[in-house]
């Protein structure tokens, strides 16, 4: 998809949520508007891919070239997520003292963490739950702290017991209060990512943050922005489960200070790729890389198409040399467990929802 295939639209929300954007740019863009736009396509894609919070960088220019009805709209949609952010910091506040004071080792992850740390706008990022990494030996002390404190918890029900012990997941307890939903990480990715990363070298590296006079604990500035930039690149690399915002974090990124951290966790491949996405998309070329062209569909919620979904589907089941050997890996990758079809995929007899889980499989 070249930027000229973009809709009229696509390429205004671009422009108006661009980061950093100067005042004559957003308002130039504004004025370039025709009457034949589509402000209500515009409108909800904004909201679809959570850059509508980026729409308002200089109010004055908004109240004077947006119709009153988007404006409204995009400023709801601000309050809507500015509350959400509250929220779950308020629910952090509360499972940091937990961790302090029982002297577990954690350290809080993504968007939570950008927003103690001052470096997310709560108008303009959406936050979607709290994440938080821990000790792996804690795990069960976690588990039972969360329960204890009226959090709804539940472990991560993986395809069988093999892949339990093979396939470790990076978040393998999920809790849940007040609405709100905690992803507790044993790791960063999961155990066969491929990456080299150690969870204790960091949660011995972190750094503090001052919040709500709590002083909390988070990644090493470099350590968390690659975290960050790698989450992007498997969520696009995949194509599964992408937010298009989040791209916008990728503004935060000095690639050459990732360089030397990048070798050392394996991830020098990832992190070029993820430059060459946001160079090319700084300079409106949307179709210049593989990640470029996934997150341009995102964009516009079209189709991938057939060629691309096959490199995504061969990038989904490319397998480790222990899996490639481990007939079990075959059978219950193919025929899970019925507590991991009903987990994903809803409740129903095990026939019905194994149809549903492959015909999501290939039509993504």
């Amino acid at each position: 998809m070249s930027k000229q295939e973009l809709r009229v639209e696509l390429e205004a929300l671009l422009q108006l949520s661009k980061p950093n954007i100067s005042s004559d740019a957003f308002e130039t863009t504004l004025k370039s508007i025709s009457p034949s736009f589509d402000w209500h396509f515009f409108l909800e894609r904004a909201i679809a891919t959570n850059l509508a919070g980026y729409l308002l960088p200089y109010p004055e220019l908004a109240e004077k070239y947006y119709p009153v009805s988007v404006l409204t709209k995009i400023k709801s949609y601000q309050q809507r997520i500015q509350l959400h952010s509250i929220q779950l910091l308020d629910l952090l506040h509360e499972i940091v003292l937990l961790l302090e004071h029982k002297q577990i080792s954690y350290a809080v992850l993504k968007g939570c963490a950008g927003l103690i740390a001052g470096t997310y706008d709560f108008k303009k990022r959406q936050i979607s739950d709290i994440d938080i990494l821990i000790d792996p030996n804690k795990i069960q002390d976690v588990f039972n702290l969360l329960q204890e404190h009226h959090f709804t918890v539940e472990n991560a029900v993986y395809k069988s017991v093999w892949h339990q012990k093979e396939q470790i997941e990076h978040a393998p307890i999920q809790a849940y209060k007040n609405g709100l939903s905690v992803d507790i990480h044993t790791r960063l990715f999961r155990k066969d990512s491929g990456y080299q990363i150690s969870t204790h070298e960091i949660l011995q590296h972190i750094t503090r943050v001052q919040f709500n006079q709590l002083s909390v604990r988070v990644m090493h500035p470099n350590e968390a922005v690659l975290f960050n930039t790698l989450h992007i690149h498997k969520h696009l690399y995949f194509n599964s489960l992408f937010k298009f915002g989040g791209l916008y974090d990728l503004q935060f990124v000095d690639f050459e200070a990732l360089e030397e951290l990048s070798g050392k966790w394996k991830a020098r491949t990832q992190l070029h790729q993820m430059k060459a996405l946001w160079y090319s998309w700084q300079k409106r070329a949307y179709d210049q890389t593989f990640l470029g062209r996934t997150a341009s569909y995102a964009l516009s919620q079209k189709p991938v198409p057939v060629a691309m979904k096959f490199i995504i589907l061969y990038r989904r089941l490319i397998l480790t040399p222990l899996q490639i050997t481990h007939p079990k890996h075959y059978f219950y990758s193919l025929f899970p467990n019925k507590a991991y079809l009903n987990k994903h995929y809803g409740k129903g007899p095990y026939l019905f929802i194994w149809l549903k889980r492959i015909g999501k499989l290939f039509g993504f």
